[in-house]
């Protein structure tokens, strides 16, 4: 027997494959046809619940966005339906639905803007996760372009951005912000590697390599640290287990040039001490990095190395406290905190000069350029050198590469360079 009336619209799980199911929004009419929209979200079935349309935790990638989602979708079609039943006084047909549900469709995201792009590669999920000051800097940047658009009322889309687009807004980060030079050289290197990764799938006007920050070329040499000074602090009797522990991590950075964020996750897995290497994979990258293990960071990993089960226990501290300790240790080196380093700012074109002890100079990222130039002094090769600090080149910090290769007992011949450059 035909039914008079039908009910509305109902959130289904349909075609379950390898645990998921893809949650749909279906309609039946009163002829017992059907109409199926898919929502797009995949769901566990046991963590959905029918009666309140409800999402439980660990039931999707993202349950509570996922369930307002699904409810919103629904609302939508239930919408369109409650008004084809005014209209015709009857539940409609599923063409009926068909037709009003096209009708009502909107437009299709613009895929020439910029800025609802980066923020949904921002959001895309990746094999190896961001660090979190990874992907504070790029929200910090998706920020700054939002202010700049408001502050200049345009809005930017792939096939409107030039490169000269990209240096008015690098003036007026300047102007509004009073950025420092390195702090320029890094929101246009985040805005180079968004660009880069979504130009196979976007117009992007812009030559990829002409993406560059207007006064990127420093003046000055880094801020080093001499094989003096790095022997100073890995030997000071600091009388502090606090300070013993920055004192241990920062041997280990200086003889590994690992960042901050793959030093603190080193493991047991990756050291190999029959080989004399140690292999991560960077966290900022991706990238596969082995490099030798030089003694002393071999000495710092034992240390921390718990001899029941072999597991590596390094200290932890944040990239801000590790920052604030090292300093706190550089200023019990007299050689660091009596001796000058005149330490130049650029903001803009104009170039300021201040005269500052050494030790306040002594930060995570120091520690890093202190392995490249002791590599480099201590006579490996510039290809050795880039091979150990995972860079391309000596000139491009944020471009990386895996290493095939380590020449074997590179540890050793560490240790006879090292000794001579004391002496």
């Amino acid at each position: 027997m035909a039914r008079t009336k039908t009910k509305a619209a109902v959130l289904v799980l349909r075609q379950p494959a390898n645990g998921l199911a893809n949650l749909t929004v279906e309609y039946r009419d009163v002829h017992d046809k059907f109409k199926r929209i898919n929502t797009r979200i995949k769901v566990i079935p046991k963590y959905w619940d029918a009666s309140t349309n409800t999402i439980r935790a660990n039931g999707s990638s993202n349950p509570v966005a996922d369930t307002k989602t699904a409810r919103e979708k629904l609302a939508e079609v239930n919408a369109i339906i409650a008004e084809l039943e005014r209209k015709l006084k009857r539940m409609p047909a599923v063409t009926e639905l068909s037709d009003a549900l096209e009708a009502a469709e909107a437009p299709k995201a613009d895929t020439t803007l910029l800025l609802p792009t980066l923020l949904e590669w921002m959001n895309t999920p990746r094999i190896q996760p961001w660090a979190d000051n990874t992907r504070k800097s790029f929200k910090t940047l998706y920020n700054n372009l939002e202010a700049y658009q408001t502050a200049t009322r345009t809005v930017l889309r792939f096939d409107t951005f030039t490169k000269q687009v990209i240096i008015d807004f690098q003036h007026w980060l300047l102007k509004t912000y009073d950025y420092k030079n390195s702090v320029l050289v890094k929101r246009v290197g985040l805005l180079r590697q968004f660009l880069q990764e979504v130009s196979d799938s976007h117009s992007v006007k812009v030559a990829i390599n002409h993406i560059k920050p207007l006064y990127g070329n420093k003046t000055t040499r880094p801020f080093t640290l001499s094989v003096a000074e790095i022997e100073a602090l890995r030997t000071l009797e600091t009388g502090s287990k606090k300070l013993e522990r920055i004192q241990d991590l920062m041997t280990l950075q200086i003889f590994t040039g690992f960042r901050h964020s793959d030093l603190i996750r080193i493991s047991r897995k990756d050291v190999n001490y029959m080989e004399e290497v140690i292999t991560i994979r960077q966290q900022k990258t991706g990238d596969k990095l082995t490099i030798p293990l030089f003694p002393y960071a071999a000495l710092v990993l034992q240390k921390y190395t718990d001899t029941e089960t072999g597991e590596i226990n390094l200290p932890k501290y944040s990239l801000q406290k590790f920052n604030d300790y090292l300093k706190e240790l550089a200023a019990l080196v007299p050689e660091l905190k009596e001796k000058k380093y005149t330490k130049e700012s650029l903001r803009g074109k104009t170039s300021t000069k201040d005269e500052v002890s050494r030790c306040e100079m002594v930060r995570s990222h120091v520690l890093r350029y202190s392995f490249v130039t002791m590599c480099l002094n201590l006579g490996y090769t510039e290809t050795e050198t880039r091979q150990m600090s995972g860079h391309k080149t000596m000139a491009a910090f944020q471009r990386y590469v895996g290493i095939t290769a380590v020449a074997p007992k590179a540890a050793n011949r560490f240790t006879d360079a090292y000794s001579k450059a004391l002496q």
